[in-house]
């Protein structure tokens, strides 16, 4: 058992800091894997569309779309659940560390933070900025359905 507390502290600051490291990395790591993939959409778009016209033939193209959007949309919601796990860690080793002061200067300082970012920003602080990762995904789906209508539908109709 561990009785000093300059030992516990440096501790638990260290597992804190681990779990934020990660965090910020699987932050990153959505960011870079979603810009790459918009980067093909476009270009699977491009393909579909430098011939002037959607065609039967275009098909197999708006179906691989659709596929890496759904990879996209499940890959963004993956990498958030892991973040909010090691966010989640990082508050209890935050909360620990807060305990081991007299005062509880952590938490209090954080609460006047969080109260004043809801006092200017009362609408949006709910909001999920996940839920606008997952959407920009779910849209490349939706564009990929309505092409493969196009060329199912309407062959060789000019775009």
């Amino acid at each position: 058992m561990i009785t000093d507390e300059t030992v516990k502290k440096d501790i638990l600051w260290g597992m804190y800091q681990e779990n934020v490291t990660q965090g910020r990395y699987l932050e990153t790591l959505r960011a870079n894997v979603t810009s790459s993939l918009i980067a093909i959409y476009a270009a699977i778009i491009g393909v579909i569309s430098f011939d002037k016209e959607i065609s039967q033939i275009d098909i197999p193209l708006t179906f691989l779309l659709m596929a890496l959007g759904i990879f996209g949309a499940l890959f963004v919601f993956k990498h958030y659940e892991r973040y909010a796990l090691h966010m989640q860690r990082a508050r209890n080793y935050r909360n620990k560390i807060d305990e081991l002061f007299e005062d509880s200067l952590i938490k209090t300082l954080k609460t006047k933070a969080d109260d004043l970012h809801k006092t200017e920003f009362p609408k949006f602080h709910k909001f999920r900025l996940k839920f606008l990762w997952i959407f920009l995904h779910l849209v490349v789906v939706v564009i990929g359905i309505i092409l493969s209508v196009f060329a199912v539908f309407s062959p060789l109709m000019s775009c």
